[in-house]
């Protein structure tokens, strides 16, 4: 590997593999200086090593770049909740903020470790730490290959330390007296909320599942729920049936009397009001579809009235704890709350099932 002159211009020479034990070189010239020579000769060097291939790192901003990602990854494979909510509100209100006017390259693992650290002091939920976290994860993984921005993936190197969170973490568990003065003064007002939060109560199904819920869904004579959907709404009215969360999200569940009971008069009633609606979960006045932003605008109503904290949401966690308060084994409760595996439903459950522990060993002191 050299550099030298030839007449007037500079050329430059490389060493190549041997073929039938014969040296080979390579050799370019037609240079003005010395120093293009020399860089020519890093260049193919650099190319001939990485068979034809160089990576250069970009000069583009950090907003720029999470621009191309989002239009051109997130957008391209990932569901309409997922792009739009997930990838869309991390990079819009977090990640491009705090670092869109830096270069791409200059991107350091110091740099994402203090972005994370500076979100915890800000008191931002773990739920959003991990969203942002797999955004940059895999915006930094492509970067690298196959958009080849970057050499090196500096998101390797950071990770979501063992933040200490206060009791806003904790889950909310309603209590069933206070559900069910809610139930009765929503059902007196022949209000749509009320389907929703009896199913939700009865089932511990997902709000997304809930109003996918379609009447062929239901198997009265089995008295079961197969939740085979979760349903997105988007802008302008727009809404699409997906997938449910993971792949255990799909299952069957049994229902009881007091469940079935309630959805028969449900559907006898829509029959009359609306016989060719398909879902479960409409709105008695119009037939339209309840969306999550009407969950949204009721749970506020709800904590209003009863000046209590109530989430839809919550009702999942409720029916969980009383299952398992009541005897129910962890992993029934978790293949019925859909979770992927029974660590999940035992990490997010931990309270109750520490209590139930300590109430095990209540049990066998009181035999002795």
């Amino acid at each position: 590997m050299s550099v030298r002159k030839r007449g007037d211009k500079w050329a430059w020479c490389i060493n190549l593999a041997n073929i039938d034990g014969k040296r080979q070189r390579k050799e370019k010239g037609g240079y003005a200086t010395r120093k293009e020579a020399q860089l020519g000769l890093i260049k193919a060097q650099e190319e001939y090593e990485n068979c034809g291939k160089i990576t250069i790192e970009s000069n583009m901003s950090m907003s720029d770049y999470m621009d191309y990602f989002y239009e051109n990854y997130s957008k391209v494979n990932l569901k309409y909740y997922t792009y739009y909510c997930v990838h869309r509100n991390s990079i819009e209100n977090h990640i491009k903020p705090s670092m869109g006017h830096y270069r791409l390259k200059s991107i350091t693992p110091a740099i994402l470790q203090s972005f994370f650290d500076e979100m915890y002091k800000k008191g931002y939920a773990k739920e959003s730490l991990k969203k942002v976290f797999g955004v940059l994860g895999k915006s930094f993984k492509l970067a690298v290959y196959p958009y080849e921005y970057l050499k090196q993936n500096p998101m390797e190197h950071v990770s979501l330390r063992d933040y200490r969170y206060d009791k806003k973490e904790d889950i909310r568990v309603v209590d069933k007296c206070i559900f069910q003065k809610v139930a009765d003064y929503y059902k007196q007002e022949e209000h749509y909320f009320y389907i929703p939060i009896i199913i939700a109560f009865n089932t511990g199904m997902r709000r997304g599942e809930v109003l996918a819920l379609r009447w062929e869904d239901i198997n009265f004579d089995d008295k079961s729920i197969s939740i085979k959907h979760s349903i997105t709404f988007k802008e302008h009215g727009k809404w699409e049936l997906n997938s449910p969360k993971t792949h255990s999200s799909i299952r069957k569940i049994a229902i009881g009397d007091t469940l079935l009971d309630i959805l028969k008069k449900h559907k006898d009633r829509m029959n009359l009001l609306h016989p060719n609606a398909n879902f479960v979960c409409i709105k008695p006045s119009t037939g339209k579809l309840i969306t999550i932003y009407d969950l949204k605008n009721v749970n506020k109503k709800t904590r209003e009235i009863f000046d209590i904290g109530f989430n839809m949401h919550d009702l999942r966690h409720t029916h969980a704890t009383m299952l398992l308060e009541g005897g129910v084994s962890l992993k029934l409760v978790s293949g019925r709350l859909g979770h992927a595996n029974i660590y999940i439903t035992a990490d997010i459950y931990m309270h109750v099932t520490k209590k139930l522990e300590r109430d095990s060993v209540n049990i066998f002191e009181s035999m002795l």
